[in-house]
């Protein structure tokens, strides 16, 4: 249980930096597709 606890502040600054990461993607991604198909 020691390795676990050891590893994870850094395993859950990874799955933050990833989810951010992911996020800004697919803001840009639905920019895009607006640009493309403007609603209304």
């Amino acid at each position: 249980m020691f390795l676990i606890h050891t590893i994870s502040p850094f395993y859950l600054k990874l799955v933050e930096n990833l989810s951010t990461i992911y996020i800004l993607q697919s803001a840009e991604r639905i920019k895009e597709e607006n640009k493309k198909q403007p609603f209304g």
